[in-house]
């Protein structure tokens, strides 16, 4: 499974909620499946991955990532 960290407002315009997911200073962690069923996306995973303006991590890095601390459930 590959990871997103993209900017929360450009997830949320793509039809991706923020509910649920960790958020940190207007940054969001999105996953792959939800990259890939976002209707408002076109293309491959990297294609769509570059239309969030995001960057890609695996499970081993996204979890570094939040264990930086900071990460914070939506509403």
């Amino acid at each position: 499974m590959r990871y997103v960290v993209a900017k929360n407002k450009t997830v949320t315009n793509a039809g991706i909620s923020d509910s649920g997911h960790r958020t940190k200073k207007g940054f969001i962690i999105i996953n792959e499946k939800e990259v890939m069923n976002s209707d408002f996306l076109e293309g491959d995973f990297e294609a769509r991955v570059q239309i969030l303006g995001g960057t890609t991590y695996t499970n081993v890095e996204i979890n570094n990532i939040i264990n930086e601390g900071g990460w914070n459930y939506g509403l």
